[in-house]
């Protein structure tokens, strides 16, 4: 058996990152917290390609970046048990550099990909009994926008050469609702909850070798999710402690 390709990929990712946060105590029940974080990413990839039916390959691609995020999110106290809360923040995720596949067209697959970035704003509300011990609940609502975002692309679809590729898309949008809660109506024993609705489409059309048109949903995102846990702490003797609990799960379908 000969192999058609030895395919050896060598990469390396650094990052440096430089962050501070503060909270401002306006009075007794407001407070600003306020943080920052400037990073700066370089990524390199050395691919090898050995073949005894086509020529062999060699290539270098670097890839770097420098990214400021930030996060703004007052609090107001409604009582010491209850409060409400905002949040603006902004993330990222890499880019970085991608595989360059073999044969005529590779000349054309972009060498890296671009960091996406998302703006995310969130109000919600947290709460508990007033012994801090029967119940607690938290509920947020947010809207994300996203711009470059990181899809998968097909290089070279319908042919022999076809290759799997990191690729940029326009802008994308994420509106949802999460809640969690957890009740303790016995010593030891805690029952909780969470779920959340998600609902994410691009706002733009991607390329042609990306697929996904305006109004698409976003892959690999569950509309519905959610779960419920009951678990039981005990004692086993005056040094050791013991544990049992359940947990049931569910996930939406997803594109």
């Amino acid at each position: 058996i000969v192999p058609i390709a030895n395919v050896l990929l060598d990469s390396k990712y650094d990052e440096y990152a430089a962050f501070a946060n503060g909270t401002w105590h306006a009075s007794p029940r407001f407070d600003l917290t306020v943080g920052g974080r400037l990073a700066h990413n370089k990524q390199s990839a050395h691919e090898v390609l050995t073949s005894p039916i086509i020529p062999n390959v060699t290539a270098d691609d670097n890839s770097s970046e420098t990214v400021f995020t930030y996060s703004v999110a007052p609090r107001y106290e409604l009582s010491k048990h209850a409060s409400i809360y905002a949040r603006v923040a902004s993330g990222y995720r890499p880019g970085g550099p991608n595989v360059i596949p073999v044969g005529p067209g590779s000349e054309l697959v972009p060498p890296t990909y671009k960091a996406d970035r998302l703006t995310n704003w969130e109000l919600g509300v947290k709460a508990e009994a007033p012994d801090g011990h029967l119940w607690s609940a938290e509920l947020a609502a947010y809207h994300i926008d996203w711009r470059d975002i990181q899809l998968f692309e097909i290089f070279g679809a319908g042919t022999a050469n076809a290759v799997g590729i990191n690729a940029n898309g326009g802008k994308a949008r994420v509106n949802g609702l999460e809640f969690s809660g957890a009740l303790r109506p016995l010593p030891g024993l805690t029952l909780s909850t969470n779920g959340a609705y998600t609902d994410g489409k691009l706002k733009d059309n991607t390329t042609p070798e990306v697929g996904g048109l305006a109004g698409d949903p976003l892959p690999w995102v569950p509309k519905w999710s959610g779960a419920i846990h009951a678990d039981y702490e005990f004692p086993l003797s005056t040094d050791i402690g013991g544990f049992v609990g359940t947990s049931v799960s569910y996930i939406g379908k997803r594109n």
